[in-house]
């Protein structure tokens, strides 16, 4: 994928992300654009390919959504996707109703198969909802975006 923009996609997606995200600067364990170190001491980013979110919580329960891939692990099952694999999402309890600091997200793949990853909810649980409708409703007009938004 070398002609894959992935420079356009971070800062389109960074926007469109905190353009609806509240309080950053008080998320626990999510953090935007800056990946966590812990994170990408776990990942091998392909060449071009830029952190967008990261959520790390140990090395057992994490993620990083990046401008081409889903990257994370979760009970133990390493998840490797492309983004636009994804059909459909369901991210349950994302309010945090209860006290739950975190839930958990599914993603449903173009073929057929599901995989799981733990989030923050709340306040940070905009981060990865939004990430994904940006590839459903912003990625679709790519080339009418402009670069810096």
């Amino acid at each position: 994928m070398t002609d894959w923009p992935d420079k356009k996609i971070y800062s389109t997606a960074l926007w469109y992300i905190r353009k609806h995200a509240i309080d950053p600067s008080t998320w626990r364990w999510t953090q935007l654009g800056e990946p966590h170190a812990q994170v990408l001491y776990l990942v091998d980013l392909h060449a071009s390919e830029l952190p967008v979110i990261s959520f790390f919580y140990s090395e057992a329960r994490w993620y990083l959504f990046t401008s081409r891939r889903i990257l994370g692990s979760f009970l133990g099952k390493a998840v490797e996707v492309a983004a636009l694999d994804v059909v459909t999402k369901r991210f349950g309890n994302f309010k945090g109703y209860g006290g739950r600091e975190t839930e958990i997200m599914t993603f449903y793949l173009s073929d057929d198969s599901d995989v799981s990853l733990e989030y923050e909810t709340a306040k940070a649980s905009m981060a990865p909802i939004y990430y994904m409708r940006y590839w459903q409703h912003k990625y679709p007009i790519l080339d009418k975006l402009k670069a810096e938004p």
